[in-house]
């Protein structure tokens, strides 16, 4: 780097560099109900930690404002989002805020978080019916600080029927949107790219 400023954690990961334009933290975290919609604003991204407890279907349903839980318990959750679109927190009597050349918010000392991708699917990569087939599995290791970004279902176009449904059992977690009719069970892709991401400090 030729100039500007770095810094690191203790095991060498970067968490602030004045030669990004942008970066992306994770600027909120807790537990998510069931029945209870996250919002979701502009340059944000919901993420869902499954509990490393028993076989269950978890299946979150993208709703007007946000994506709600309905997969019958309280799970955890993470927002990712892209400095450059938060406001600029001045609440904060110590820390660290940095701008870019337009005055937009590139890095907040605030945002105690950052994350490693540890796996991503692409489009239409991932699909399975989570009763009588295989679903797509998507991490087979420890659920320690790992979350899951929301894909959506191909299914139609209403927003009422696009959902994700992440399965964990036998210690692995699996994607696997599947709709049930009087016609039988079908399996839909992933509209969009799944992450999986580890959090850390």
């Amino acid at each position: 780097m030729a100039f500007g400023v770095q810094a690191f954690n203790s095991v060498g990961d970067t968490i602030f560099d004045t030669t990004q334009l942008s970066q992306t933290q994770v600027t909120a975290s807790g537990t998510w109900a069931n029945t209870v919609t996250l919002a979701r604003a502009t340059g944000e991204m919901i993420c869902l930690g499954i509990p490393n407890t028993t076989a269950r279907r978890y299946k979150m349903r993208q709703v007007t404002g946000g994506i709600r839980n309905d997969s019958g318990v309280t799970v955890n959750y993470v927002k990712l989002s892209a400095i450059n679109e938060q406001t600029p927190s001045f609440a904060a009597s110590y820390g660290i805020e940095t701008f870019d050349a337009s005055g937009n918010l590139s890095y907040s000392s605030n945002y105690t978080q950052g994350f490693k991708i540890r796996a991503i699917y692409p489009e239409y990569s991932l699909s399975g019916l989570d009763s009588t087939a295989n679903p797509s599995t998507v991490w087979t290791s420890s659920l320690t600080n790992i979350y899951f970004t929301m894909g959506g279902c191909d299914y139609g176009t209403n927003i009422a029927d696009n959902f994700d449904i992440f399965v964990y059992e036998s210690g692995k977690v699996k994607y696997a949107n599947s709709l049930f009719t009087g016609f039988g069970t079908y399996a839909f892709n992933n509209k969009r790219v799944v992450q999986v991401i580890e959090i850390r400090n």
